[in-house]
């Protein structure tokens, strides 16, 4: 992962995009998990929120958000709703959670439009 000390910027001839944080190939997906443990706890408070995947095609963003088959190598998805469910829907059980997932692949976007 890189630091937090400085933004990371990616610029083009007409755009600047700023990341909040860039994970390596090193990175486990325990480790990314706990970075947007923030996030679950707004969740949790009642903010919005959204997680956002972007990367060059293989770079590992599907495998990231739905993981692999054992359970160490368990993606975002799977953490995420093990972590509502014992931190909200266990807690009261007239709490319910409604969870949407979508994938947008321009590449197959750009096929179909041609």
């Amino acid at each position: 992962t890189y630091s937090l000390e400085r933004d990371i910027r990616i610029s083009t001839n007409q755009e600047v995009f700023k990341f909040d944080k860039c994970f390596d190939e090193k990175s486990t997906q325990k480790s990314i998990f706990e970075y947007i443990i923030p996030a679950l706890q707004s969740f949790q408070n009642g903010i919005n929120c959204t997680l956002f995947c972007y990367g060059q095609t293989g770079a590992g963003k599907t495998y990231t958000i739905n993981g692999g088959w054992d359970f160490k190598s368990r993606g975002l998805i799977p953490r995420i709703l093990e972590y509502l469910e014992t931190t909200v829907v266990n807690k009261n059980e007239n709490t319910s959670l409604e969870f949407s997932y979508g994938i947008i692949n321009t590449g197959l976007l750009q096929a179909t439009m041609i």
